[in-house]
């Protein structure tokens, strides 16, 4: 909350969902911004459903509570836009803020050229953290509803669906620091192997076998 009450770009609206949660989330969220809303009905489609329909900007983004963004952020994604016209959608790379070197490393390095190489396949690395959708655009494909795609992956699934309407831009300025905590909860190896399984069928345009449901019910 800290990082984008202090974004250098002030042109922009900020709502909290709370996701019908059982600790201080709503009273924490309070002391940085009035829109907080209660979503009573679990889960990250509901959640950011209810964000999206709480705003009214030609441009969303889905902000995760675990991740921590630059300054100029807003600032860097408006630039992308304005640069590549053609744009419905902008998306960038992310590092993490409380992993260990080594994989601090991998991550900004291994993983940077792996969103490369996927991004000239044909399959956008969106990852909903760091990732700005025009609205009509979202509106068009679907958005985030579980009747339209409900497996692992939905935001890369959301971004293949924005590529049908228009240009989906991966931008090497725009950068966020997220959590290393799903990686340790799942163990890394599992989350290697979890991960490049739904690019390989992503690629080969099969279904994603683990649900949304399933990946979300992972606790920390």
């Amino acid at each position: 909350m800290e990082s984008l009450i202090r974004q250098t770009d002030r042109d922009f609206e900020l709502v909290v969902v709370n996701n019908n949660s059982t600790d201080r989330t709503a009273e924490v969220a309070k002391k940085f911004v009035k829109r907080v809303y209660l979503e009573r009905k679990k889960g990250y489609h509901n959640a950011v459903k209810r964000g999206i329909n709480e705003t009214r900007g030609d441009v969303v983004a889905i902000c995760d509570a675990d991740t921590i963004y630059p300054r100029d952020w807003i600032q860097t994604a408006k630039e992308e836009f304005a640069t590549h016209e053609n744009a419905v959608a902008v998306y960038g790379r992310g590092t993490f803020y409380d992993a260990p070197k080594a994989m601090k490393w991998i991550n900004e390095n291994v993983y940077y050229g792996f969103m490369l190489t996927m991004a000239k396949l044909g399959v956008d690395v969106t990852n909903g953290f760091n990732f700005f959708i025009k609205r009509k655009a979202y509106l068009q494909a679907g958005g985030y509803d579980p009747k339209v795609y409900n497996s692992e992956g939905l935001d890369i699934n959301l971004g293949a669906r924005l590529k049908k309407i228009g240009e989906v831009h991966f931008s090497r300025k725009l950068t966020a620091d997220t959590s290393f905590r799903r990686v340790q909860k799942e163990g890394l190896f599992n989350f290697i192997f979890t991960n490049l399984n739904m690019y390989a069928r992503l690629l080969m345009n099969k279904p994603v076998k683990r649900s949304y449901d399933q990946y979300n019910d992972i606790k920390y």
